[in-house]
């Protein structure tokens, strides 16, 4: 093995995030789906595909104890939501 090799690996092994980590990134990604829309049809589309993922994101925290878990996380965890919700509504008749 190639010293880049082993360093890519030693770096993807580093790197992996922990499942808050992982969640958070994983809704920050469908906010940005989510708020890239332009149209109603897209909303519904990215929500329909969201609901269909969000088990899986869910799955990834099971038996992480919410107190364990620190404020900030939480505060941006809900910041994400809240803007994802957001975006959502953008289209919905008034």
């Amino acid at each position: 093995m190639n010293k880049m090799m082993a360093l890519m690996f030693v770096f993807a092994i580093g790197c992996k995030k922990d499942p808050v980590d992982q969640v958070m990134s994983d809704l920050e990604g469908w906010k940005a789906k989510m708020c890239a829309c332009k149209d109603k049809a897209c909303t519904e589309k990215v929500e329909a595909d969201f609901d269909k993922n969000e088990d899986k994101m869910m799955e990834k925290l099971k038996g992480i104890d919410k107190d364990s878990v620190d404020k900030d996380k939480i505060a941006k965890f809900k910041s994400l939501e809240k803007e994802y919700r957001s975006c959502r509504k953008k289209y919905d008749a008034p």
